[in-house]
């Protein structure tokens, strides 16, 4: 079982992994234009996949580099 999530962080993160989902960006490119650092992101995407917020296939692709 997950350990709870902030429910403030988790809303934020949500938000991020959907901007990011919606950008087209490739992960790279999306943290050059000012997203978090990857490691972070696929850190919280974890988090938010364990809890069902976010799809499974979203995190591969953010962390290689190539678009979602």
């Amino acid at each position: 079982m997950p350990r709870p999530i902030d429910g403030e962080k988790r809303r934020l993160w949500a938000e991020r992994v959907w901007r990011f989902e919606q950008s087209g960006l490739s992960g790279a490119e999306w943290g050059r234009r000012g997203g978090p650092p990857l490691g972070q992101f696929y850190l919280w995407w974890r988090k938010l996949q364990a809890h069902g917020v976010v799809h499974a296939g979203l995190a591969g692709a953010a962390c290689k580099g190539v678009k979602a």
